[in-house]
């Protein structure tokens, strides 16, 4: 019999001032009833390029298996470039697979749910040190839910 094991992937990539950032991930699920969830997030700042290429395969042999693929990127300047490409090769007929990409800045939402953990609207937003304090928030707390998904999964 097979013991199998679900594969979860995160990762978070930082990028400053002409540095140019590779991720690329690849998973094949060959047995059945096999599981993978994938989330990629990207801090660019300045003149920061990154690139996230990733792969989800599930062969016919890979039936009732699920995989999920997500990457999610923060741009600190308008020189940044993400290019993101999540991609689904899938033969199997009888599974459940997702895969996205979002990269933004903060919008108002992002700004009330941080003034709501304590930091204070009264500085001005648009102050370039005050919005790169609240992307770095936003990053370390999706760093902190990777840390606490990986506590969970062992």
């Amino acid at each position: 019999s097979w013991c199998i094991f679900p594969c979860q992937m995160n990762a978070a990539v930082l990028s400053g001032k002409d540095q140019v950032l590779d991720l690329h991930s690849s998973v094949v699920h060959f047995a059945p009833e096999t599981n993978s969830e994938q989330q990629h997030h990207v801090l660019l700042g300045e003149s920061g390029r990154a690139v996230f290429k990733g792969h989800i395969r599930i062969p016919q042999s890979g039936q009732k298996s699920v995989a999920n693929q997500n990457c999610r990127g923060i741009l600190l300047a308008d020189k940044c470039r993400i290019q993101a490409m999540p991609t689904l090769e899938i033969t199997a007929d009888d599974v459940i697979c997702s895969h996205g990409a979002a990269i933004s800045d903060l919008d108002e939402s992002d700004l009330f749910f941080l003034s709501t953990r304590g930091i204070s609207q009264q500085v001005s937003p648009s102050c370039p040190s005050y919005t790169v304090i609240l992307k770095l928030i936003r990053l370390f707390l999706w760093l902190s839910l990777c840390v606490i998904r990986l506590r969970e999964g062992f």
